[in-house]
């Protein structure tokens, strides 16, 4: 009982050393990290840009008309009477 819990163990041990382990280290002279964060970077930059052209042509479609009557999760119907000021979270994990 102790030899096949200690190669279970051991099995463990060696696949979780394995799947931590990165990929291989090669040194190439080329910081591929700071690459990678100029093109991320780049691409972040260009869709803000397009959410901000999206957004401004979607609000006119978008529009909010009160008294708004919405139906919950539970089948009831909720109507917002005007357009609510700000909105306060009971939950705020969620």
């Amino acid at each position: 009982m102790k030899r096949v819990l200690s190669v279970v163990l051991l099995l463990t041990l060696v696949f979780a050393m394995t799947a931590c382990a990165g990929g291989p280290s090669v040194e190439t002279g080329v910081n591929t990290e700071t690459d990678s964060a100029i093109k991320n970077s780049e691409n972040d930059q260009n869709q803000v840009n397009e959410t901000k052209e999206n957004t401004d042509s979607n609000n006119k479609e978008n529009a909010t008309v009160y008294p708004l009557t919405l139906v919950d999760h539970f089948g009831r119907e909720v109507t917002i009477d005007k357009k609510p000021e700000r909105v306060v979270s009971l939950a705020p994990s969620l």
